[in-house]
């Protein structure tokens, strides 16, 4: 499981490097299950900046990035985060939301053998 953690505010020029050096690794696989914990990001994204997040995610990590992806949210971020995992199926991504990190490591590891459980 390809963890991110965010916090904060932080830029495209700020995530690029970290996406490439993911992109790069030749430890992380293609295809990699993905959590996002954003549960520290800044609350008020735009759709348009929820919507560019999602793309340079795609854009940037490429091969590394799988078909399924689980993310970390507080309450204040449902809005946005509902956003983004709407947009996520027009890229061919399954998100699920959570507010349990163990909860969401189970379900990505139920996803990786076939066996989805939706609990």
């Amino acid at each position: 499981i390809l963890t991110f953690r965010a916090s904060g505010t932080t830029t495209r020029d700020q995530r690029e490097p970290v996406f490439a050096a993911v992109r790069a690794d030749a430890h992380v696989p293609n295809g990699a299950l993905v959590l996002l914990d954003v549960r520290e990001v800044d609350v008020g994204m735009s759709a348009p900046v929820v919507i560019e997040r999602l793309r340079v995610l795609f854009d940037l990590l490429g091969p590394k990035l799988g078909t399924t992806c689980a993310v970390i949210i507080t309450p204040e971020l449902g809005d946005q985060a509902s956003l983004f995992q709407t947009e996520a199926t027009g890229f061919g991504l399954r998100v699920k939301l959570f507010s349990d990190e163990r909860i969401a490591r189970r379900w990505l590891n139920a996803n990786k053998t076939g066996h989805c459980d939706e609990r």
